[in-house]
């Protein structure tokens, strides 16, 4: 096969500074020991959350500063975090992205290549019934018009978007069973409770799983939906494995999302409980949005004191596996992760869930600032149909391998259209035998004719890893400075090793001075009295052969497993253990909890202590010593750190010269530099051109879904609000799209929150110009901007932009949905003169077609189906960093400014454009250059989420246009398998340069 996810079986890969061997041949025939006590870590999480009950709360829980763990009354929704946390960190995607930190050039990834089935269940309840229940009844032809929606053969669905985004590498297929009805109402599941969400929404799996397996009694059906093993259980580098688990339950729901009203009638974000909604004018319609479902992904997590709780878990390769507190529908298969939706979700929005599914994390800001836009599925995905998926997802996934450049290497490479992807590689990759790979295996859109020079899909330019000094423990003045440190890994296990004979006289102790930190779950933070280990995620082992001298848990200093080390005097054991239950019990006073949380802190320190074990009874043998550190997936704490180890009849090593440390590494002065890995990716992406010819599409562009939706205005002067109202749009700028990943952020809204992490994260857009885009016609008046050239403060009454903005949105409720904004406020606005005259005109407007509707009531109160015959207005004054970053993209000067707005008026009920409105809205100058010394944290606050501030390598890039000649070599003829197609020709050529 043609692809460099077929090459080799067995790989070195260098991980992070150490070499692994990997082998995908067979599975392993002994059971690996990282992944026994990996899986039998979560199982014992498992256990703790089935003992907890569903109502414990999340209030009174604080994070401890100095060691970053979460204190306060221990919870089941934590826990379960904790746990899908795990199960994320041993994923496909977590494998993947480790090898591609790992600077090897055309490393291999292992791929998300085959066949995915997804059960989808729709499910109503006793008060509340599918507003269109015929869509998910089979027609004539057997299949219902869901399962057509979602998994059928048209550019539209979930299979076809996939297919195309894995280059067809996925074929997604999935079955929509019949309705299933509860016999309780919606607020049983989904009724708002204090400090929590859904009263029991995984109630809803559990009840609508345990009715289809009624209707489903066949094992043959069940087994179909585990296939992919993504978190990797028997650590055999199998991905495409079951795993005894079903791979995606999906749940849509009669009715609407909570989310789509809780900010209208939560402004404050509290999340009050239904039951505590005050009376009113909006008491209802409060109540009503609080009892709706959320959509989540979770688990199960069936509780001890459910019937329906399993011990044994499914039975997998005549092993049995834990059941994680799964429900069990075989001896061989359980469930437990599903996805939850409203029957009022779009399209994309299933798109984007799935990607978790597949792994794949979130790439959204948890702030205001969201430098991602809507460039990236797992972003902030576009509405009714889904955008592209970048091309750090797709490498994450095995679907793509880019071009790869290092630091210092100066050379140019061309980029082509990083979606255009042919019938035939959609549907047919194995027949597939157009152009795809290069030479070197990397994804290209076409070789150029004549010369062969590779026109890629994208580009990684990986620079050298910055480094970062952290202290980690203070060393003893008698220690000297040097010391032997296990330092922090994943799902691995290394070891300081001895071979030594113990002498037949004399001394025969084998001792050394540890301090540890160690991730051992505990129950320390419940309400039970006895404090247990709950789990080791990781372990320390002393031991001599097969024999076990010790085994090192939680922090040193503690000798009974506490996790207080009660060998620091420092530490008030008594009075923190006493203090415990009052503040776990939630009993303790104010004061009180404040002396606890600084004696905690104190007792919870790892100090130096020293170990020691008599080995008399090896005299005259010769022994293995071994002081190991076994970890499981994702976080650890900072692990061990050995000193003066005295073996027996020799000298101390005290690591002072050169003494070899083994498999830990050399620690100096209590410190160690981390490293950190960064590159680029760059892709060409316009989501402005179209494939179809001649009513066949040569490919898929799904950027051409990207949307940051309509905004509507009011002009100053004209004889009513309709001859007034402005509709503008917005559209993304075409060009060389750079994505920026920092392996020093976590994945995750808070690890990719420039606006928090000072211009920083985890994978960011690198914005070519950072400045205010001035919004057309009345909003661009000079008075409105501040000295930095930003808006002024559009939420304050003490400017003209204030009172203008509040005046038009004003206009815009009476003009556009009366009716939505009393359901919102619980009274009908006030609509006086003019605003009075054409109460809700804009819903007799059409735009190209399509009915005009207020963008919020669009997605609140239409179903996905009927959207398509309808546009979405948003309010007036739409600036935001999504906005912003839709300009982000590098283009040559060639291509000239770009303006993304366009603005229309009406005529005889049509929007059409407003030209001189068009003419006259901002233009934007193409930027082509990039250095990394000039990149710098803009000075205005609200501008930090826009870009990401980057590390300075001395790296450099230019876009330049395609010579004309190049291009002739391209037919201008359109068969999408060609390699000359003019589709697959050359889009920019990108110069890179190191100072």
């Amino acid at each position: 096969m043609h692809s460099i996810l077929k090459r080799g079986i067995v790989l070195l890969i260098l991980l992070l500074g150490a070499q692994f061997l990997v082998s995908c041949s067979k599975k392993i025939e002994q059971a690996n020991p990282v992944a026994l006590a990996s899986e039998k870590s979560q199982q014992d999480l498992a256990d703790q959350i089935a003992e907890l009950p569903e109502s414990d709360s999340r209030e009174d829980a604080y994070v401890e500063e100095e060691s970053g763990r979460r204190m306060g009354p221990m919870n089941r929704a934590s826990l379960i975090a904790k746990a899908r946390k795990k199960r994320l960190d041993a994923s496909l995607f977590r494998t993947n992205e480790a090898i591609i930190k790992a600077n090897g050039k055309h490393t291999k990834i292992y791929p998300f290549t085959g066949k995915y089935k997804v059960m989808v269940i729709p499910v109503q309840f006793s008060d509340v019934k599918f507003e269109d229940p015929r869509f998910f009844k089979p027609s004539a032809d057997g299949a219902s018009e869901a399962q057509k929606y979602i998994f059928g053969k048209s550019k539209n669905t979930m299979t076809s978007y996939y297919k195309h985004v894995s280059l067809g590498n996925l074929k997604l297929e999935g079955t929509v069973t019949p309705i299933i009805t509860i016999d309780k109402p919606l607020a049983d599941f989904g009724a708002s409770v204090p400090n929590s969400n859904d009263r029991n929404a995984p109630g809803l799996v559990i009840a609508a799983l345990k009715k289809l397996k009624k209707i489903k009694t066949d094992n043959n059906w069940w087994d179909d939906f585990d296939q992919w093993d993504l978190s990797d259980y028997d650590k055999d580098n199998n991905f495409h494995e079951p795993d005894g688990f079903v791979d995606a339950v999906v749940l849509i729901y009669a009715g609407k999302s909570q989310a789509s009203c809780q900010s209208s009638f939560d402004p404050d974000g509290k999340d009050p409980a239904s039951d505590d909604v005050p009376p009113g004018p909006r008491h209802d319609a409060t109540v009503e949005c609080f009892n709706r479902i959320w959509p989540h992904r979770w688990s199960v997590n069936l509780g001890k004191d459910s019937p329906d709780y399993s011990v044994k878990g499914p039975v997998v390769e005549g092993r049995q596996r834990p059941a994680m507190n799964g429900l069990k529908i075989n001896d061989h298969l359980f469930a437990n992760d599903y996805n939850m939706q409203s029957e009022f979700s779009d399209r994309s929005t299933f798109f984007h869930e799935f990607g978790h599914s597949l792994s794949l994390p979130d790439v959204y800001s948890g702030g205001k600032g969201n430098s991602s836009g809507s460039w990236e599925v797992m972003s902030s995905n576009a509405g009714l149909q889904a955008q592209e998926m970048s091309s750090y997802s797709k490498i994450t996934l095995g679907w793509l391998a880019p071009k790869i450049i290092k630091q210092g290497e100066s050379t140019s490479a061309y980029l082509g259209a990083y979606g255009f992807v042919s019938p035939e590689q959609r549907d047919q990759l194995v027949h597939y035998a157009g152009p795809n790979l290069s030479a070197d295996s990397e994804s290209i859109v076409s070789a150029v004719p004549d010369s062969g020079e590779s026109v890629f899909r994208s580009i990684m330019v990986i620079t050298d890893a910055s480094e970062e000094e952290r202290k980690i423990v203070d060393f003893p003045t008698a220690n000297g400075s040097h010391a032997a440190y296990t330092s922090r890994y994943n799902s691995e296990s290394r070891s300081l090793t001895y071979n030594v004979t113990v002498p037949l006289e004399g001394d025969a102790t084998f001792s050394f001075d540890t301090i540890y930190h160690i991730e051992t779950e505990t129950n320390f933070s419940s309400k039970e009295a006895e404090i247990k280990i709950v789990t080791d995620f990781d372990m320390g082992r002393v031991t001599v052969g097969e024999k076990e001298l010790e085994t090192l848990r939680i922090v040193s200093g503690d000798t009974d497993y506490d996790t207080l080390a009660d060998l620091n005097p420092l530490c008030k054991q008594a009075e923190v253990l006493s203090m415990r239950l009052k503040v776990n019990t939630g009993t303790a006073t104010v004061e009180e909890i404040a002396q606890y949380k600084t004696d905690v802190a104190l007792c919870q320190k790892p100090i130096w202590t020293k170990k020691s074990y008599d080995l008399s009874e090896y005299r005259g043998k010769s022994v293995e010593l071994k002081i190991s550190y076994i970890t499981d997936p994702g976080y650890t704490e900072f692990g061990i750190i050995v000193d003066n180890v005295k073996l027996p009849g020799l000298e101390v090593n005290d690591f002072e010269a050169s003494q070899s440390t083994g498999e830990f590494v050399a620690l100096k002065d209590g410190s160690e530099t981390i490293t950190f890995q960064q590159y680029y990716l760059m892709e060409y992406r316009d989501p402005k051109i179209s494939y179809l010819r001649d009513g066949k599409h040569q490919s898929y562009n799904f950027d051409q879904n990207i949307s940051v939706g309509s905004q509507s205005m009011f002009l100053p002067e004209g004889k009513d609000l309709l001859d007034k109202f402005r509709m503008v749009t917005f559209d993304y700028q075409p060009g060389v799209l750079v994505w920026y990943f920092n392996s020093k952020f976590d994945s995750g809204p808070s690890g990719n929150n420039p606006a928090a992490n000072k211009g920083k994260g985890y994978l960011l857009v690198l914005n070519s110009k950072v400045k205010e885009v001035v919004l057309p016609g009345i909003f661009s008046d000079a008075s409105f901007f501040g000295e930095d050239g930003h808006y002024l403060d559009e939420d304050s009454d003490e400017n003209a932009l204030g009172a203008l903005i509040k005046s038009q949105r004003k206009s815009y409720i009476c003009f556009s949905h009366t009716a939505y904004a009393t359901y919102l406020n619980g009274e009908a606005p006030l609509c006086e003169g003019e605003n009075g005259d054409l109460k809700d005109k804009m819903l007799d407007l059409t735009f190209k077609g399509y009915n005009l509707i207020h963008r919020r009531e669009r997605f609140n109160e239409t179903l996905p189906t009927a959207r398509y015959g309808t546009f979405g207005v948003g309010r007036p004054f739409r600036t935001y960093a999504g906005v912003r970053t839709g300009l982000s993209t590098f283009r040559a000067p060639e291509a000239g400014e770009y303006k993304p707005f366009k603005v229309y008026k009406e005529e005889n009920g049509e929007m059409v454009l407003d030209q001189k409105m068009t003419e006259e809205s901002a233009a934007f100058a193409p930027i082509s250059t990039f250095k990394d010394s000039d990149n710098v944290l803009s000075s205005i606050e609200d501008f930090h989420g826009d870009s990401v501030v980057v590390e300075k390598h001395g790296f450099s890039f230019q876009v330049a246009p395609p010579s004309g000649q190049i291009l002739k070599r391209y037919s201008s003829q359109f068969n999408a398998e060609d390699n000359d197609t003019a589709h697959r020709a050359p889009k920019a050529k990108i110069y890179f340069d190191w100072e």
